[in-house]
């Protein structure tokens, strides 16, 4: 074999194990967890290619000086927390906070669209299998994983081979909303399409995942009243039904106790996600207009914090044991960078619907606004920045859900020919 094919040989074969371990990351770690130290390595690796690239390609050099600017911004915002966190605390926090950008760019710089395509074609098979598998024969998958079995409405949580049920119902929230923007809403197979998402998704019993539905529909009905009633009404009869399951009663209660708990004594609260986003407000308030810092509140190195003490939580079982206190990014950034920090969603937004990021000829696709809504929603209930599994899981559909821009001419025309038959035709 020539060498040039050797080298080729070798990139993609290192390019595709990163997809597959990134995408398995969970399960992966559950079963070795020495191998975490390749989140680090393989960011530290797509920073590197960027700044190789920056010169000769546009996309990297666009995505180098955004990089470069959110990472001042955050230092400079977060120069009171040094004293008393540390440098490399801070620096080190600062990296998990961008991490999104390196996540996404490494897809967009270093992978062809119809690649990442048909490997979402066979991840999303593989997992398929084993949520059904994981249904056939509860807790096996648990035990090989070693997860925790947790039942809801009598029923074990599924993990797939994902290994954790949050982690499931994200990837078929994303993989819902990818399929049904792939294929014309005008096919009564669509339709079908749609129920079955549904019933996946219902299968992971994860609350935040079934966002992705009225998300679907009302971005692709925005425009037509018609079809938005029909939609409605077809909806209403199937959720009185499910209002009436022993399923549903559980997920109203567990909601109904969360925000109680969260709000009456956020303190003693046993729901951490109402907890931090309580406190989140709170910090940002009383530090208006920059928060805390980096490394100081609801982040991966926040451990031993002087503001947990501040807050009089630093004794709850949540902080002691790390357990949940990572899982709202909204919290993390609005307790750490204030209501300035907000404007971070901004910036996300702005970066990823730059027409710089996209590879030549491509636009962005009918889905990916509707996965950016998707995402954000997600931001409050996930650490969906600082998951690698996540950002990366999340690069990878909006990556497939762009689009030559042929591709919308061609739909342009098709649709324009329909339409002008269905009026020779009644004419």
């Amino acid at each position: 074999m020539h060498k040039p094919l050797l080298i080729s040989f070798y990139n993609d074969l290192i390019k595709h194990a990163a997809i597959v371990y990134l995408f398995f990351q969970t399960a992966i770690i559950s079963l070795i967890p020495s191998v975490a130290i390749l989140d680090e390595f393989i960011q530290l690796s797509f920073l590197l290619g960027v700044i190789f690239f920056a010169r000769k390609n546009e996309s990297a050099m666009f995505v180098l000086k955004f990089y470069i600017t959110i990472t001042i911004v955050m230092a400079l915002m977060s120069i009171h927390a040094i004293p008393h966190r540390g440098v490399l605390n801070v620096a080190f926090q600062i990296f998990v906070h961008t991490k999104y950008i390196l996540y996404v760019a490494g897809i967009f710089i270093f992978f062809d669209v119809k690649r990442i395509r048909f490997l979402i074609s066979i991840l999303m098979a593989i997992s398929t299998f084993f949520l059904f598998f994981d249904l056939a024969f509860p807790g096996v998958l648990h035990k090989f994983f070693g997860a925790d079995i947790v039942l809801r409405g009598d029923v074990i949580r599924l993990v797939g081979i994902q290994a954790h049920t949050g982690t499931l119902g994200f990837v078929f929230s994303l993989f819902s909303v990818y399929v049904l923007f792939k294929f014309k809403r005008e096919n009564y197979l669509w339709y079908i399409l749609f129920l079955l998402c549904v019933a996946l998704v219902l299968l992971t019993s994860v609350r935040t995942a079934m966002l992705a539905f009225p998300i679907v529909l009302l971005w692709l009905f925005k425009d037509s009243l018609k079809q938005a009633s029909f939609l409605i009404v077809l909806l209403i009869p199937a959720l009185i039904m499910f209002s009436k399951t022993k399923y549903a009663d559980e997920l109203v209660y567990i909601t109904q106790q969360n925000i109680e708990m969260s709000i009456e004594d956020p303190q003693k609260s046993a729901y951490i996600r109402g907890m931090m986003l309580y406190f989140s407000f709170e910090l940002a308030n009383e530090n208006f207009p920059i928060g805390t810092g980096a490394a100081t509140f609801g982040s991966v190195r926040s451990d031993d914090s002087n503001v947990y003490a501040y807050l009089g939580v630093h004794n709850s079982r949540f902080f002691i044991e790390k357990d949940g206190i990572y899982d709202s990014n909204f919290a993390s950034i609005l307790g750490e960078f204030g209501y300035i920090g907000l404007l971070f969603y901004v910036a996300f937004f702005l970066f990823l619907t730059n027409p710089k990021l996209l590879p030549k000829g491509y636009e962005l696709g009918d889905g990916c606004y509707p996965l950016i809504i998707l995402f954000v929603l997600y931001s409050f209930t996930n650490p969906v920045f600082m998951n690698t599994f996540q950002i990366f899981s999340f690069a990878l559909f909006y990556f497939a859900s762009i689009r030559k821009k042929s591709e919308q001419k061609n739909e342009i025309t098709s649709t324009s020919q329909s339409s002008n038959e269905r009026y020779l035709i009644s004419g």
